[in-house]
C-alpha cells in the first residue's frame, strides 16, 4: 500500500508540474522500499518518460548489478532497451535471461 500511496502522490506532483519533487518522491520510494521491484520500475519508467532514456537505463543498470540474479529486473532493462531503440541491447539482455534459467520453470 505504501508504494501506492507514494506512487499517486508523485502523479499529482507530475500534474502540478512539480517534476523534481515527484522524481524526489519516487527515489524515496526506493530507498524505502529496496526489496520492491515494483518500486524500482516505477521509478525507471519515470525517468524514461520526464528525464531521458540514458539517464533509465543507467538507473536499471544499476539495480540489475545490485541483483544480478533477478530476472524480473534483467526483463525490465531488456523491455527499456527495446522501447530506447537499443534493439541489439535488448537481444542480447533476453539472452543472456534465457542462458541464467535454463531448464527452470517460469
Amino acid at each position: 500500500k505504501v508504494l501506492a500511496y507514494r506512487t499517486q502522490l508523485a502523479l499529482l506532483q507530475l500534474r502540478s508540474k512539480q517534476t523534481d519533487d515527484a522524481e524526489a518522491t519516487l527515489r524515496e520510494s526506493v530507498a524505502a522500499l529496496s526489496e520492491s521491484i515494483e518500486a524500482k520500475i516505477s521509478f525507471v519508467d519515470f525517468l524514461a518518460s520526464q528525464r531521458s532514456y540514458a539517464v533509465a537505463l543507467e538507473a536499471m543498470r544499476r539495480y540489475v548489478e545490485e541483483a544480478p540474479d533477478d530476472h524480473a529486473l534483467r526483463l525490465a532493462l531488456g523491455d527499456l532497451e527495446r522501447r530506447a531503440g537499443r534493439q541489439k541491447d535488448a537481444r542480447a539482455t533476453y539472452s543472456r535471461i534465457v542462458a541464467s534459467a535454463g531448464d527452470r520453470p517460469a
